[in-house]
This record gives structure tokens, C-alpha cells and sequence, in this order.
């Protein structure tokens, strides 16, 4: 028998498979690999590199509840805008203000810090100076604007920081000088001009929306669209007006260049606690907010249901672009969750207040959630299991007992760290028209207190709640000169609370407006007999006082108000007013000196002091005062014609400058109709002193006719003056434009 070839022994049939299996395998590991690596190739031009961030777009709308918008489980389509861009971008389910309300917000919004280290607490405050967003990113080459929307971000509170244009000046109205707020169409035209004006330069802008607050006004087709819901009329109004921004960044082709934040600085009780707005409790109602991100070319939507805050915006930015952010900050960076990666950080804890109860004589409302856990410092401390009782209907402080004492000493190791050494915000200068409009926003004037000590002798603001409401109403009702049914809600009020000094304050101001400052004076002491630290009721009574010529008693009123509060600049500008009624002209100005030097964003106090410098004989430093005044009100006519005096006057030859005195008369009497008096004077002598004597003389004729029927023979004289001028030095031929 032949021997059996080598080949075919059996364990070579084996190896033979092996070979061959081994050999398939190779072709089909080789074909897979083609295959991964065409799929790779594919995938990276189906999936490119996202295109980096050119520009910033931040979008903050006032006053919005996050569970109002369809994209956050809403049951009527509010927001399709919005939820487009969250389609696309990511959605924090659970993110949390700091504060609910506007300027304390914003200012932890735009610096990544928590109020108790910015030190804005309250509405009308000003102190504030940290390093701000528009800092930052100005720093790295962006050309920063921002358009406001509500007097309460006015400049004078410092948020303009680091802005190259801060649009704060509100429009218009019949029957005042300015709004209280702009609405959401004007905001959206003046958004769509900056980006066609910035459209070849790297820019950030921070767009506000003020229209959720209340009064709740929506607009057609919103109003009949959400007929008998008209809070969510207005969301679904400011959705529209983003749909026009997002619209006019496509145009441009911005949009895929284009960091898209979208928040809301905070929510609205709507009822729930019996709070029907906000500022007062910092239920999830008022605090839950809006946060939405939209990274340049993201097209995958995401979810993310950990908590994060309003002070998370900046470190965000900052990590996306690369940027070093403050050190400062107590936000982090959520880069990670933004591209789908992990938890930014694990088990954090969100601060929350309100000091508004301590106006009224109120504990603070300190609160910390930790994951689904929520704890409130006051007098009676609470305690919530968000995800069992999202309506914090059911208090677990004393059944949980020990949850509550973790997370008390979580909170206070937070404030000992955060709390920062200051003597408080400090409340800013307002005149009467925007003291009026902060009482018709709903917004109970005076002064919170830092109280971070853990106090429980104080009365529970859930039991001032039903106060507060009451306080609101009456403030609207004095805004809109209802005297008598103001009056009668007080009497209940107090009825309800005798010993709160606050009624007795708002039945001393119903008193001046109603021009009887002897019932006035007679409020006021009663409520500084209830609380002698109320600097608001000296102030109050030092008005009364000086409304029935007691000037001295006025100034020893203000006198103690300082003594109380060194930093009221409202108190030493009402000194300085005193002071010149009495004919004290040097020391109205020491004390308005003061007053602007504690706060420098005062347009009143600024006009009181240029016109009390001027008399002095210092044009130099009067013109300085109207160009700060300028500043601030930029549209403000009367301002503008003094400048155009001073410029145009030859008695202060250092200041000449004709064609600027020129253009700023003109303007101011365009915006007063060419029917003011002052304007008028102002345009005929700029016109004049440009030998444009044949307009000067129509102007000044025009003039004169009103200081006649107005009985102003001073300045009529003045005018015949500039009238003679102007006919004795008419050449025959006069230089045109």
C-alpha cells in the first residue's frame, strides 16, 4: 500500500482547515476594516468639524416659568422657536436662579456669581462691580452690546460694565418721559439693527425680553390665540419675537457661527403659595428657569435632568471658548454635558434666596437643593422631596429631621464661604417718575437686609404673605392715583399687622401725593415710632417737613437717616435740594458731591448740581455734570440744549464748539417737536454763533412767541437780544449748508 501522502495525514487535513479558516477570516477582517474605514471617512464629511464660536448670542427673558414653554412638557405649543433651537441644542430640564427677580438675577446671570457675593439682594440697588461677561469676552476681542428691556437693568446699577453699547433707554410715552419697560417688538427691531450693523465682526450680545411680567398684555394674534391664559399669551409673543432674531441670523449667515443661550432670570408663582408674582418665595415656581445652549453646527438634541444654574452661564462660555474665567465664580463649566459627556460636577448644591420679607420686619428665605432634596432656612425651615412632591406641598423637615440638619450645615458652610465683607447693596437715587414705575412693576420699595444668621425670632414670611400682597396692591393703586381705595386697603392692613411701620409709610406717601404733607408728617412718625431705623421714613418725613417750610427740621430728619445709613446717596441729594431752598449753594453741592459719589448714575442730582455750578461761575465743571446727564439720558432734550448752550456761548471761550452745539440743539428740538422753549433758545443761538443768522431769526422769533405766552420776560429779553444780533450782523448774502 503507497504511502499516504504527507498532505493527507489527518492532522494536516486540520491544519489545512485552519489554514483556509484562518485565510477567510483574514479577507473578511481586511473587508471590515475597509468597510470601518470608509464608514469613518464617510462619517467625517456627513459629520465635519463643528465650526467654532464666532459669536455670542445670550437671550434672557424676564419673568418665564420653565414649565410655560412646549419644550419643557407645556400642554399648548407656546414656544415652537425655542423648542427648535432646544431640538437641536441641549435643554437643562432643571436649572435654578439664585434669586427670583430681575437685577440681582441678571447680576449672577452675567458674572457666575450667588448674590451673598455680588451683594445685590433687591430691585433698585446699586454697588454692584463684579467682572461681567461683556469683560470677558470684550477682553477676547468682541465687539459687546446689549438692549435692555426694563428700567430695573438701567446703567445706573452697574450692569453696563464691559459693554460698548448698553441700550437702556426706554421709548416714549404720552403721558411720561420714558416707559417703564420696552416691549417685545421694539426690543426685536433694535436686536435685528445690531446684527445687520455687526455682522462683519466678532460680537456678543445680550438680548433682554421683558414682556412675561406682569401686566400680562399680549399682543394680537397671541392674545385671541391664548384667550383666558395671557401669561402664556406673552411667552408665546416672545417666542415669535426670537424666531425673528434666529431668522435674521440665518439671513446673515451667522446662525452655524453663532453660541446660543437662551434663560429666563426667573418665574412666577402664579398663585401657587399664595404669592401670585414673584420676589417673595423661592418655591420652584419662581426659581426653576429656562436654560437652553446651541453650539455652532449642533444638530443632535440633548437632554440634560441635572440640576444646573444661571451661574453656570459664564464658566460655560468661558470653557467653550477657551477662556480663563474668574476665579471667583462659584458656576461650572458644563462644556462636558454640552458635547454628551458626564456630570459637570457630582452632588452640587444650588443656592436660593429672598431677603424681600425683610422689609417688612421678615425672616430671610435661604434655600439649598441638593438632587431631588430642597431645604428653606426661616423661622419654620422646610423641607421637599422635589421629585415625590414637585408642588412642595408636604414639609419633611421634622419627619426627616436629619436630611433637614445635613443640609442646614451644607447651606451655612456655603454662605461662610461665599458671604462676602460689605455693608450691604446700597439703594440707588430715583426720581419720582421711576419710583412710580417701580411700584406699577409690583415691586414693594425699600430696603432688604443681609441676614444670613439663621434667625428664628423673626416672624415667618409664610405668614406675611398674605402683607405682601396687600403692600403690592396698594403701590399700584397709588400709581394710578386711586387714593381713596389705597387708603382703605391700608386700614385692613392694619387691622391685620399694627406693629409694621411699612403701611404707616404708605399711608405718609398716598398723603404727599394727595399735597397734604401735615397728614403726611403725622404717618411717617408713626412709623419711625414703630421702627426709629427706618431710613425710608425719615426720608419721607423729611419731605413732608420741607413741603410745609420746615426746612430745619427736614435737614435734622436727613441728618439721622445718614446716621443710620452713610451710603444713602438719596438722602444727601435731598440735603442738597434742602440746602439750596435754604440759599446754601455750597452746601447743596458738598452734599450732592456725596451723593454722586456714592452713586454717580443719578441724572437729577446731576442736572440739581450743573445748574448750582453754573450760578458759581464754574462752566467748566456744569458742562461736565449735563455730559454725565447726557450719558445716562441720552435722549433727554433739556440736557442736550444746556450742553448747546454752554458750546455755543462765546462768555466760556474754552468750551466753543459750534457745530457740536449745533447738532445737539437740533436734536433736542426734534425730539420735543420744535414746541419746546428752552430748545428753541438754544437751536436760534447755535444758529446764530454759526452765521446762520436768517434760520436763527425764525427760530428765535418762534421762541419768542412762547416765552411771551409762558410770562418768562427774562429770557424773552434774551431772545430780543439774539433777534437784534441777528438783524444787525445780516450780510447780504448768508452762507448756506
Amino acid at each position: 500500500m503507497p504511502p499516504r501522502n504527507k498532505r493527507n495525514k489527518p492532522e494536516n487535513r486540520t491544519k489545512t482547515k485552519l489554514h483556509s479558516a484562518d485565510g477567510r477570516r483574514g479577507i473578511l477582517l481586511g473587508a471590515g476594516l475597509a468597510l470601518a474605514l470608509a464608514a469613518a471617512w464617510f462619517g467625517w464629511q456627513a459629520f465635519p468639524k463643528a465650526p467654532e464660536i464666532r459669536n455670542v448670542l445670550l437671550i434672557s427673558i424676564d419673568t418665564c416659568r420653565a414649565d410655560r414653554l412646549s419644550c419643557y412638557g407645556y400642554s399648548s405649543k407656546t414656544t415652537p422657536n425655542i423648542d427648535a433651537i432646544a431640538a437641536e441644542g441641549t435643554l437643562f430640564r432643571n436649572a435654578y436662579t439664585p434669586v427670583p427677580m430681575t437685577l440681582p438675577a441678571h447680576c449672577s446671570m452675567l458674572t457666575g456669581t450667588i448674590p451673598p457675593y455680588h451683594g445685590i439682594h433687591d430691585n433698585a440697588q446699586y454697588g454692584f462691580g463684579e467682572t461681567t461677561l461683556a469683560d470677558l469676552l470684550k477682553a477676547r476681542g468682541f465687539y459687546t452690546g446689549a438692549i435692555v428691556s426694563v428700567m430695573i437693568l438701567d446703567r445706573r446699577y452697574g450692569l453696563d460694565q464691559g459693554f460698548d453699547t448698553y441700550q437702556d433707554t426706554m421709548p416714549a410715552t404720552p403721558k411720561e418721559k420714558t416707559d417703564k419697560e420696552r416691549k417685545g417688538g421694539d426690543t426685536t427691531r433694535l436686536a435685528l439693527d445690531f446684527l445687520d450693523r455687526n455682522r462683519e465682526k466678532p460680537f456678543f450680545l445680550f438680548l433682554h425680553y421683558y414682556d412675561p411680567h406682569t401686566p400680562y398684555e399680549p399682543p394680537e394674534p397671541f392674545a385671541s390665540q391664548f384667550q383666558g391664559k395671557p401669561y402664556e399669551g406673552e411667552i408665546a409673543f416672545v417666542d415669535s419675537c426670537i424666531g425673528q432674531v434666529i431668522a435674521k441670523l440665518k439671513e446673515l449667515g451667522l446662525y452655524d457661527s453663532t453660541l446660543l443661550v437662551i434663560a429666563s432670570d426667573h418665574g412666577e408663582m402664579l398663585g401657587e403659595h399664595g404669592e401670585m408674582f414673584h420676589t417673595f418665595f423661592v418655591y420652584q415656581a419662581a426659581v426653576r428657569v429656562v436654560l437652553v445652549m446651541k453650539l455652532p453646527g449642533q444638530k443632535q438634541g440633548r437632554v440634560v435632568e441635572e440640576p444646573v444654574g444661571l451661574v453656570d452661564i459664564v464658566p460655560t462660555i468661558c470653557g467653550l471658548l477657551k477662556a480663563q474665567p474668574p476665579r471667583t465664580i462659584q458656576g461650572v463649566d458644563l462644556t462636558p454635558r454640552l458635547k454628551g459627556g458626564k456630570t459637570a460636577r457630582a452632588n452640587r448644591d444650588f443656592y436660593c434666596e429672598s431677603l424681600t420679607p425683610t422689609k417688612l420686619g421678615g425672616n430671610s428665605l435661604l434655600g439649598l437643593v441638593q438632587g431631588n432634596w430642597k431645604y428653606i432656612q426661616t423661622t419654620r425651615p422646610e423641607l421637599y422631596d422635589l421629585e415625590k412632591d414637585p408642588g412642595e406641598e408636604t414639609n419633611l423637615a421634622s419627619s426627616r429631621a436629619d436630611m433637614a440638619a445635613s443640609l442646614q450645615s451644607r447651606l451655612k458652610s456655603l454662605l461662610e464661604k461665599e458671604v462676602r465683607s460689605r455693608s450691604g447693596g446700597k439703594s440707588a437715587e430715583l426720581d419720582s417718575t421711576a419710583l412710580a414705575n417701580l411700584a406699577a412693576l409690583g415691586y414693594v420699595r425699600g430696603s432688604v437686609v443681609e441676614d444670613f444668621t439663621f434667625s428664628q425670632d423673626k416672624e415667618d414670611p409664610k405668614d406675611l404673605i398674605g402683607y405682601q400682597t396687600d403692600a403690592n396692591k396698594v403701590q399700584n393703586l397709588i400709581h394710578f392715583e386711586k387714593y381713596a381705595e389705597a387708603k382703605r386697603l391700608c386700614d385692613k392692613m392694619l387691622k391685620e399687622k399694627p406693629k409694621l411701620a411699612n403701611t404707616y409709610n404708605l399711608l405718609g406717601t398716598i398723603a404727599l401725593a394727595e399735597k397734604d404733607p401735615a397728614a403726611a408728617e403725622g404717618k411717617f412718625r408713626k412709623a419711625l415710632e414703630l421702627n426709629p431705623q427706618d431710613d425710608k421714613a425719615r426720608l419721607g418725613l423729611a419731605r413732608a417737613l420741607l413741603a410745609q417750610g420746615k426746612r430745619d427740621g427736614a435737614i435734622e430728619e436727613l441728618t439721622k437717616s445718614l446716621e443710620i445709613n452713610p451710603l444713602n446717596a438719596e438722602a444727601h441729594s435731598f440735603l442738597g435740594q434742602t440746602f439750596l431752598e435754604k440759599g446754601d449753594r455750597q452746601k447743596a453741592l458738598a452734599h450732592w458731591a456725596d451723593s454722586l459719589r456714592l452713586d454717580p448714575n443719578q441724572p437729577e442730582t446731576l442736572d440739581l448740581a450743573a445748574k448750582a455750578l453754573l450760578e458759581r461761575g464754574q462752566p467748566d465743571l456744569a458742562l461736565q455734570h449735563w455730559e454725565s446727564q447726557l450719558r445716562l439720558q441720552p435722549e433727554n432734550a433739556q440736557a442736550m440744549s444746556r450742553v448747546a448752550l454752554l458750546k455755543s456761548n462765546p462768555q466760556y471761550p474754552k468750551l466753543i464748539n459750534f457745530p457740536e452745539a449745533l447738532a445737539l440743539a437740533r436734536e433736542s428740538c426734534e425730539i420735543t417737536g420744535y414746541k419746546d422753549l428752552p430748545c428753541l433758545y438754544a437751536l436760534a443761538t447755535a444758529l446764530a454763533k454759526s452765521a446762520r443768522l436768517p434760520e436763527a431769526s425764525e427760530i428765535a422769533t418762534q421762541a419768542l412767541k412762547l416765552a411771551e405766552e409762558a410770562g418768562d420776560t427774562a429770557l424773552a429779553a434774551n431772545i430780543k437780544d439774539l433777534l437784534e444780533f441777528c438783524k444787525r450782523n445780516q450780510p447780504g448774502k448768508q452762507n448756506q449748508d
